[in-house]
């Protein structure tokens, strides 16, 4: 059967302006920040209501402009199908020539034409453009009645006092050049505020963990289905230190979203509840705002607002003062420390030392992969038991040495500690500290006293940010050995004169020598 022109050229025009068209939507939706994808997860959204409600409104914006250029040009081609005998306009003006043998107003009208049609399709994608243009739309609510009365937002059911609501097991996350989780085991109780510090920081499986468990709320995550992850993930709140928020609904919207959406509140209900949210955190004159008219502050307190929206059991929080300006970080902590007065279980990874010593009821230090060191933040901030923890917390600059041999390259090591307090701009007579503590205690009193098989040295120089104050570490295993009291006294007392204070410690197989100057 032969196939009318008409077919052909609908089949032509489809498979080859429908390559440039999904080309065009591929990337309108790869435009879409993948923040955005992230926040709707975190809220407890599936793939298709988050593509429907957040991905698809800001794709679109970025869709149109381009699609109005490729549909005009769609338009002028349909004259080649005057090729296959399909009657078109061209074609049609081409006879009325022959016919009339007027060379020019058939074209001329043809072209009119076109413009016409151009004209009134660029005004049409136009209009759709700006419909879809938040900025130009009524800052109205629909389904919402004025102000309701004020009323205190209800608070999820209370769990008992104690009660583990997540338990982490040989957690794991590995790059394929980097591995930041090794092995990560804690529990965490009702109530609990955790502050988690240190150089480096998937409970909720926004980051798939490449082995371990996880458990939370008494639902393992670990290998659980996208139904499961998005009914833990509505319980479990999460801030993001970017913010995230989606651009193309106002303050209100955004707050108001989820809870519809997801808790199938009615719009008034979630109005009202949005409402006193956004008077908690100082932003209820905000609400009919659009995000990127906020300063950064204000959209990461909206960003807590629209996570409180869900009334999660639990919430964590992503550095969420990292992206701020210094004066806005205090307005982002006074919120967070009034949630942490409510009772609300919290995770805060945070580089805030003062704010994560206030609010605590427990702080992780992270490092190597692991919780390398836990306790009461007056145990971490005021005694902390690791001289990693301890380097991090006072914001100690260090360098560090490793003996393995008492053949190793002294005047290289030498030269790196001078470096290393060159860099710190520290003076010359705190170099000359060192370069004396390394070669008078390290190399010329211990080393000499360990096997040469199996020789291990670790040595390490740290100083404040400000150089007030320096320190020497010395360890290595093997027998006690007080090198203070056994070594040269002229070596001794050339590495401790005009230091502040030295120790010795001897524990589990390990020695221990402490200088501060």
């Amino acid at each position: 059967t032969m196939l009318s022109g008409v077919v052909i050229a609908i089949l032509a025009f489809s498979i080859n302006f429908g390559v440039y068209v999904s080309e065009m939507i591929r990337t309108g939706i790869d435009a879409v920040d993948k923040g955005q994808w992230e926040a709707a997860a975190a809220l407890g959204f599936g793939r298709t209501k988050t593509f429907t409600k957040v991905i698809a409104p800001q794709a679109a914006r970025h869709i149109l402009p381009v699609y109005k250029g490729e549909l005009i040009s769609m338009v002028k081609m349909t004259s080649v199908v005057g090729y296959i005998a399909v009657e078109d306009l061209t074609k049609a003006t081409d006879l009325i020539r022959s016919r009339t043998f007027e060379a020019f107003f058939p074209l001329i009208v043809t072209a009119v034409i076109y413009f016409l049609l151009a004209w009134a399709l660029t005004s049409l994608l136009r209009l759709a453009e700006l419909r879809i243009d938040p900025k130009r739309r009524p800052r109205t609510l629909k389904g919402v009645e004025g102000e309701p009365p004020s009323a205190p937002v209800p608070s999820p059911a209370p769990r008992p006092e104690g009660e583990t609501v997540i338990s982490v097991a040989h957690l794991k996350k590995a790059y394929p050049n980097v591995t930041p989780l090794k092995d990560v085991n804690t529990e965490i109780r009702q109530g609990d505020v955790i502050s988690i510090i240190g150089p480096s920081g998937c409970l909720n499986r926004l980051e798939e963990p490449t082995g371990g468990e996880i458990r939370v709320l008494g639902q393992t995550l670990t290998g659980a289905g996208p139904r499961k992850l998005s009914a833990v993930r509505r319980r479990m709140g999460m801030v993001f230190q970017s913010f995230h928020l989606f651009p193309h609904l106002t303050v209100m919207e955004n707050v108001m979203l989820a809870p519809v959406e997801l808790l199938g509140l009615s719009r008034q209900e979630a109005y009202r509840r949005g409402l006193e949210l956004l008077r908690s955190v100082g932003l209820a004159e905000k609400a009919l705002n659009y995000p990127d008219e906020l300063s950064g502050g204000q959209k990461q307190r909206v960003a807590i607002a629209r996570t409180l929206a869900m009334e999660p059991e639990i919430v964590l929080f992503d550095e969420p003062t990292s992206a701020l300006d210094p004066t806005m970080v205090g307005e982002v902590l006074s919120v967070i420390r009034n949630l942490a007065s409510q009772g609300l279980t919290m995770l805060i990874v945070t580089h805030e030392m003062k704010f994560a010593r206030d609010v605590s009821t427990r702080v992780f230090y992270m490092d190597q992969g692991v919780i390398y060191e836990e306790g009461a933040p007056e145990q971490i901030f005021e005694h902390p038991r690791t001289e990693r923890c301890q380097a991090f917390v006072l914001r100690l600059k260090t360098y560090h040495c490793e003996i393995t041999t008492k053949s190793f390259d002294f005047i290289g090591a030498a030269t790196d500690i001078d470096n290393f307090a060159r860099k710190q701009l520290l003076s010359a007579r705190q170099s000359l500290k060192f370069q004396q503590i390394f070669e008078e205690l390290c190399v010329a009193c211990i080393l000499p006293r360990l096997p040469e098989k199996g020789c291990h040295v670790d040595f390490r120089a740290m100083c404040s940010e400000d150089g007030s104050e320096c320190r020497v570490v010395i360890s290595w295993p093997g027998k006690a050995f007080n090198p203070m009291q056994e070594g040269d006294a002229i070596s001794v007392k050339l590495a401790l004169s005009r230091t502040k204070d030295h120790s010795y410690e001897y524990a589990e197989g390990k020695n221990t020598v402490k200088v501060l100057f």
